[in-house]
């Protein structure tokens, strides 16, 4: 099921890069977020016969999709600056074969054999990174959202591998919290435990209940989807402890690679110094040698959580040589965090990373002068993107303090540059377009220059396309 806005144009297929003059329908700083307008809601089924009956529930789907487009349109969060026109949606119910209204088994031969398989893999579409899950946890019902067996389990699912990003909207949203709260915090960290918090919650038949049990301690399917191949939540590695964060694995338990398949890692809010430094004494022994993308941003890491993970990525360089995604970042991630990161890439103690994500960051002239300088010296010579999108720090001096070092052919992979959301302004644009007139950042491709606070935007942009035929510079 798919909606359009009434000015949709084109026949643009999804997932093909609009020209340069068209803004992008998603930020192209998170490349791997394109697909979450894929929208799976998680609702309960009114009564055994029909799920909705009167209509009611599809007009609370209207209604909680509407509301994250009002959001957007209203400029009140800035993460739903770019809630799409166009989403798909998913509703499970609506996709398996079901009985009839009087809930006689009508399922028959290859009907029954596509329904267990359908109910041994719906998860994955909740549990998937890229999806959007929208919870509507307030629908008015005798027996109420979270007593549920089935809503219960999508709620969980769909809190272990997303993680939030500051330039795109949550991943998973509960539309009946009146406060907002984000539902990644309630992520289930106990899978035996989870399973019995499964056993006490009401299902319509015994059978869904055995199934939704096997599913909460089964290994990952091998379906070809980013949460069937081993995606995996912080959370589910440790275990939460009161007053946030993990709590360290025992001592005498040396890791092992139990999930040697698992390619990405989102942390949850709130790790703490001792708790991210257990996760990455974990990956420096090889616990997880196929790791291609680490989250530690969005807020997850206090200060001491963020100098810790740095010190750990040093000493964990040859147990992570398949580590090209790295996001840090967030408020607590300043000057003299981003000034570590650099001394690492100085010394060749950081992975082959082709993509640096550092969004929401507090840091200024001072770290951005670091980076620059270790990118000058041919340090991170993969580097394909560096996202410092929403940095409240990065003003036209921060900027030129990063582009100074930069001589001809300096950082010569990288291709997407994000300052969007910050106080960048024409001065800093202009010394960008200096730079690439002097050869550096020979692979430059797009510049995401959206929202930025700082003045005479318009004009810096056309030095930058000035400097660079078919440079891709965003603005709004």
């Amino acid at each position: 099921m798919c909606t359009d806005s009434a000015t949709r144009g084109g026949g643009q297929e999804r997932g093909e890069r609009p020209p340069c003059t068209t803004p992008a329908p998603h930020p192209p700083s998170v490349p791997l977020l394109r697909a979450a307008s894929a929208c799976c809601f998680s609702v309960l089924l009114r009564t055994p016969g029909h799920p909705d009956p009167d209509g009611s529930t599809l007009l609370a789907i209207a209604d909680a999709l509407l509301q994250q487009k009002a959001k957007r349109d209203a400029g009140s969060d800035p993460r739903f600056r770019y809630w799409p026109d166009d989403y798909g949606v998913f509703l499970d119910w609506c996709s398996v074969h079901q009985r009839d209204a009087r809930g006689a088994r009508t399922r028959i031969g290859e009907e029954e054999v596509a329904f267990r398989d359908a109910l041994g893999n719906l998860d994955l579409f909740y549990a998937h990174a890229w999806p959007t899950t929208l919870m509507l946890t307030s629908l008015p019902a005798a027996r109420p959202y979270c007593e549920r067996g089935w809503p219960t389990f999508e709620y969980a699912a769909s809190c272990l591998v997303k993680s939030a990003h500051g330039s795109v909207w949550p991943p998973a949203i509960d539309a009946g919290d009146p406060e907002g709260r984000s539902p990644l915090d309630r992520a289930p960290v106990d899978p035996a435990r989870f399973a019995e918090s499964m056993r006490q919650r009401t299902f319509t038949n015994g059978a869904a209940e055995l199934e939704v049990s096997s599913n909460c301690t089964r290994p990952p399917s091998r379906s070809p989807s980013a949460a069937s191949q081993g995606s995996t939540s912080a959370a589910a590695g440790g275990r939460r402890r009161r007053g946030g964060g993990l709590r360290a694995p025992a001592a005498a338990r040396p890791p092992r690679p139990l999930a040697p398949d698992v390619v990405r890692m989102n942390a949850v809010p709130g790790l703490r110094g001792r708790g991210a430094g257990a996760l990455l004494r974990a990956l420096e022994a090889g616990a997880l040698p196929q790791l291609w993308g680490l989250s530690l941003g969005g807020g997850s890491l206090d200060k001491d959580g963020a100098t810790a993970v740095l010190l750990a990525l040093a000493r964990a360089k040859g147990a992570l040589g398949a580590l090209v995604f790295l996001q840090l970042g967030g408020e607590k991630f300043g000057d003299s965090e981003l000034m570590q990161l650099a001394r690492s890439a100085e010394t060749d103690a950081l992975p082959p990373l082709e993509a640096l994500v550092l969004s929401g960051s507090a840091f200024g002239s001072r770290g951005l002068r670091a980076l620059g300088a270790a990118l000058a010296r041919g340090k991170l010579p993969r580097l394909d993107e560096l996202c410092m999108d929403a940095c409240a720090r990065l003003d036209d001096d921060a900027l030129e303090a990063l582009l100074r070092p930069l001589a001809e052919g300096a950082a010569p992979e990288l291709r997407h540059l994000d300052v969007s959301g910050s106080a960048v302004g024409g001065e800093g644009l202009r010394a960008l377009a200096r730079k690439l007139e002097q050869g550096a950042l020979p692979a430059l491709k797009e510049l995401d220059a959206r929202d930025l606070q700082g003045q005479g935007v318009e004009q810096g942009a056309e030095a930058l396309r000035a400097a660079r035929a078919g440079l891709c510079v965003t603005l709004r």
